[in-house]
């Protein structure tokens, strides 16, 4: 199963570890569900991967902030956002490349539930972190979209409009957002 595991051979893995998955030693239960859920992961077949995962949580003292992002992503996929939350929660305040996805994904998943507010505060976040260049710019323009649905009063949205416009002068967002800029303000 390692020797499968280490060459990415991910299907072979998931056939051969499934038929030692009931027959495993207990020090051994941990990694089978490890290596099971990362190549379900792998080969995105999330449904499947979460389980294993779970397991695997559930054996380990002190899991990686890696294995809650997968988990969490997983969740995300699956369209399970209260479960995409309760993990990706778990590294919204990590650092690295891995925080500015996190959030990114945490405020999808804050959105389709209709919690803007949150979604407000977790674009924003992956906004303000320039590991992806491509995730930072549909963070900070999810951001903006929020800001100017929510009417926010503490930050002029049309300066973040753009802000944005100079910053990534060949958007694809670029005419939805001097669409934005022309709505009438409600008062």
């Amino acid at each position: 199963a390692q020797i499968y595991f280490l060459q990415s051979e991910f299907r072979e893995l998931i056939k051969y570890a499934g038929l030692l998955e009931d027959k495993v030693i207990p020090s051994r239960k941990l990694e089978i569900n490890r290596m099971l859920a990362e190549a379900h992961y792998q080969l995105h077949d999330y449904f499947s991967a979460i389980p294993y995962f779970e397991t695997y949580l559930s054996l380990k003292d002190n899991p990686d902030i890696f294995d809650y992002f997968q988990v969490g992503y997983s969740y995300h996929k699956l369209s399970d956002d209260l479960n995409a939350i309760k993990y990706l929660e778990e590294i919204y305040n990590g650092g690295d490349s891995l925080q500015q996805y996190a959030a990114y994904y945490l405020g999808a998943s804050y959105l389709n539930l209709d919690k803007k507010n949150y979604a407000l505060q977790a674009f924003k976040k992956a906004a303000n972190i320039s590991y992806s260049k491509k995730l930072q710019e549909d963070a900070f323009f999810n951001y903006i979209k929020l800001a100017f649905e929510l009417d926010l009063p503490f930050e002029s949205t049309l300066d973040l409009i753009e802000d944005y416009l100079q910053e990534n002068n060949s958007s694809v967002n670029k005419d939805k957002l001097k669409f934005i800029m022309v709505q009438p303000i409600n008062l």
